[in-house]
This record gives C-alpha cells, structure tokens and sequence, in this order.
C-alpha cells in the first residue's frame, strides 16, 4: 500500500501525515518523534529520488512543469486558485474540470477565509478529544495539497 501511494501525486501529503503523528497527544520527547517519523520521511526521500533517477519520463515530466513556471509562480497561482477550491466543499455543483481563471471574487475569498476559519476552529477545539474527527475535518485541505503545490 505504501509504494502504491508513493507512486501518485497522493504522496505529497506524506509530510502533513508524518506532522500529525508528531502532534498527537500526549506530546512525545523529540527524540520519540524523530523514532516515529525518520523511517517513513527516509523512504518517502529515497523512493522519491530513486523515482526520478530511474524514470526519464519523470524527469521529462519535471523539467516540462519547471519550464512551464517556476516554483514560485505555481505557488502564487495555486494560493490564488485555493479560495475557489476551498468554497467547492459546499457548492459541489460547480466542480469543473476546468475551473475559471479568475479565482479571486471577493465572495469566493470571504467564504472561503470563512469556511477555513471555522473548520481551523473546530480542529482546534475537538484536536484532544477527537483526533479521527480532526483529521476528517482537515483531510480535504490535505487532499488539496498535491494540486496546490509548488510544480505547474
């Protein structure tokens, strides 16, 4: 199961998976989060490296994204696109293949600071007493991750 999610996109959220176990109650040592999460961070490196050494398509695949845009500029256009994605969650409608290029409406920006506010809230407050309902609260800003990232 591990080498299937790290054959896809879905394997950029290994580090938001690797932040949660190291955030879990009671707050371990940083010597017993390191114990935790170094074997599943060394291998997520390797095979992520191994990929891309052994797979010309990968790097054809890269070197295609980074001449499309930079890191940065993808950053910049996937902030810009995130309200819009975000606001998706309650207006399943309106899911696209191609989303429109203006992403920042002021209604799409208020309801979606808006609707991120209040699930941040929720995280918050139930993150003790609750972290399966934390984690299912948070796992669509997660899943958003490896559409939102720094590769065009």
């Amino acid at each position: 199961m591990t080498l299937a999610v790290l054959a896809k996109e879905t394997a950029l959220v290994l580090p938001v998976l690797l932040l949660w176990e190291t955030t879990r109650r009671p707050i371990a040592p940083p010597r017993e989060i390191l114990r935790r999460v170094a074997p599943a961070t060394a291998t997520a490196f390797l095979l992520t490296a191994v990929a891309i050494v052994t797979s010309s398509r990968l790097r054809e695949l890269l070197a295609y994204s980074l001449a499309l845009s930079s890191p940065g500029d993808a950053l910049a256009t996937n902030a810009a696109a995130l309200p819009i994605s975000l606001t998706l969650w309650w207006r399943p409608w309106a899911l696209s293949v191609e989303q429109p290029h203006v992403f920042t409406t002021a209604d799409t920006i208020s309801g979606a600071i808006l609707l991120l506010a209040m699930v941040l809230g929720a995280a918050t407050a139930l993150r003790a007493r609750a972290p399966a309902v934390v984690l299912a609260l948070l796992w669509p800003i997660v899943a958003l991750l490896p559409t939102h990232s720094v590769f065009a």
